[in-house]
């Protein structure tokens, strides 16, 4: 059971940074203005940082659960 303030990873987590890593790629390839492609790449950048935590917190998780 998670402890309040935990964030309990699931594989489907993985999804939403993929999504906004796909999202970020295909909108930044289409912007003609500079500013609106930064942006598009600094949250390309966010769902890679989110996808580095998800794959921490499952294998965190595993580890935890295999200890007991």
């Amino acid at each position: 059971m998670a402890r309040w303030g935990e964030f309990r990873a699931r594989p489907f987590h993985l999804g939403f940074g993929a999504l906004a890593i796909a999202c970020a790629v295909v909108s930044a390839s289409l912007m003609e203005d500079a500013v609106l492609r930064a942006g598009w790449i600094v949250l390309g950048c966010a769902g890679l940082v989110w996808v580095g935590f998800v794959s921490w917190a499952l294998v965190r998780q595993r580890r935890r659960s295999s200890n007991t």
